[in-house]
């Protein structure tokens, strides 16, 4: 009996869990498409396959919802176990292009969160401050790492914090333009050269080639 109820258990989390990133997942497809105040909770219940009063077992209210799935979309659950598997004994030019790969891959899968924080982030700035709050502690490690690399070879002029900022800025706008407003259509670029491009002029920018940086 006790195995049988603990079965029960178990079976009612995961569809638990299950529905709600069902419904997660609908309102991102439909939020990224119509916007927030175009989209109700009818609307990503339908698109979710669910009944009305099914969602809002799950959520409150459509903003409930909207928090929780901007949650789900920050980078730090793809870059920061990348982290964590850097050899320290790797040079920069060696580490960073695989970071990248890391960080461009996570943005394809991110996509429609950055469409709906494009349409959305201008008049509901509390969102893109949850999205900015949960981005710091991953652009944090990353400049203690660039620290731990660069070491002495840093050029003096520049700030580790501001220059990961600038890396991960510069590669969300390329993917923005290329995926988002349609570059991808009219110059067409290959994933490999963004990330070998962005990858060099960061080392380049941030190597202080009077201490032995990359030439």
């Amino acid at each position: 009996m006790a195995l049988m109820a603990r079965m029960n258990r178990e079976a009612k989390k995961f569809l638990t869990e299950e529905r709600r990133a069902q419904v997660m997942a609908a309102a991102l497809r439909l939020m990224s498409k119509k916007g927030f105040e175009s989209t109700s909770m009818e609307d990503i219940a339908e698109e979710a396959d669910l009944a009305k009063g099914t969602v809002y077992l799950y959520f409150q209210n459509k903003e409930a919802l909207l928090r929780e799935v901007l949650e789900t979309q920050t980078l730090a659950p793809a870059l920061l176990p990348a982290l964590e598997t850097i050899n320290p004994n790797d040079p920069l030019p060696v580490i960073l292009p695989k970071l990248l790969a890391v960080l461009w891959e996570a943005l394809k899968q991110r996509e429609d969160a950055i469409r709906m924080l494009l349409r959305e982030g201008s008049h509901r700035t509390e969102y893109s401050l949850l999205l900015l709050g949960r981005t710091l502690p991953v652009s944090e490690a990353l400049t203690q790492r660039l620290r731990e690399l660069v070491g002495p070879a840093l050029a003096p002029d520049i700030d580790p914090f501001i220059a990961i900022r600038a890396l991960v800025s510069m590669l969300l706008g390329l993917f923005v333009e290329q995926y988002i407003l349609g570059g991808k259509k009219m110059r067409p670029m290959s994933e490999e050269a963004i990330l070998r491009t962005v990858s060099g002029l960061f080392i380049h920018g941030v190597m202080d080639d009077g201490a032995g940086g990359v030439s």
